[in-house]
Formats: structure tokens, C-alpha cells, sequence
């Protein structure tokens, strides 16, 4: 039987059915290939809360990683705090992380 309370997909707008807040980002090296140990340092980093009176990073949990084993790789994250890593933050050199996208549950 159908459940009658599900809301139409077909109807086009903004959101998800990933969770309150997932955010897509990516993680650049800029020399060689993201390394297992590199790719567990900025992990670790993410998802411990680096917050401070509320200003800074929120902790996330990593849901989804694509792309290792080469220079870009991609990270799904599930947290609504806000994300503002750097190199020195993550303790690996010559990477960059960028936010690509924020997807928000649809009410």
C-alpha cells in the first residue's frame, strides 16, 4: 500500500533526502595524489568540534568519500555547523578544502 503522507518528488524545489544539512566538499593536493594517511588526518580533523563560543568549525560525520586515489577528492559530510579549515588546521601540507555545495532537507 502507498504511503499517502509522502510528499510528491515530482514537484520541483530545492532539497534533499540526506539529512537536515549535508554539505559537499572537496579536498585538493596540490603537489601529488591524497594519501590514505593525509585523507584520515583531515577526517579526524573534521569530525572532532573545533568551535569556539560558536564561532568555527562544528564537528560533521564523513558519510560519503569519491575520488581517492587521485589529487581531488570529494567528501560528503552530514552537520549544519560552519566550515572554515585551512592547512595549518588540518595538519597536512599543500591541501585545500572548499566547500562545492550545501544541501538542506526540504520542508
Amino acid at each position: 500500500m502507498a504511503n499517502v503522507n509522502q510528499p510528491d518528488r515530482r514537484e520541483v524545489q530545492n532539497g534533499s533526502g540526506l539529512g537536515t544539512v549535508t554539505k559537499i566538499v572537496s579536498l585538493n593536493d596540490s603537489v601529488d595524489a591524497v594519501s590514505e594517511s593525509e585523507l584520515a588526518a583531515v577526517i579526524k580533523y573534521l569530525e572532532q568540534d573545533r568551535g569556539v563560543d560558536g564561532a568555527g568549525d562544528s564537528s560533521f560525520s564523513v558519510v560519503g568519500i569519491t575520488g581517492f586515489g587521485g589529487q581531488t577528492v570529494h567528501l560528503a559530510l552530514q552537520g549544519s555547523g560552519t566550515l572554515t579549515v585551512g592547512d595549518a588546521d588540518l595538519g597536512v601540507t599543500n591541501h585545500t578544502v572548499a566547500e562545492v555545495c550545501t544541501f538542506t532537507s526540504s520542508s
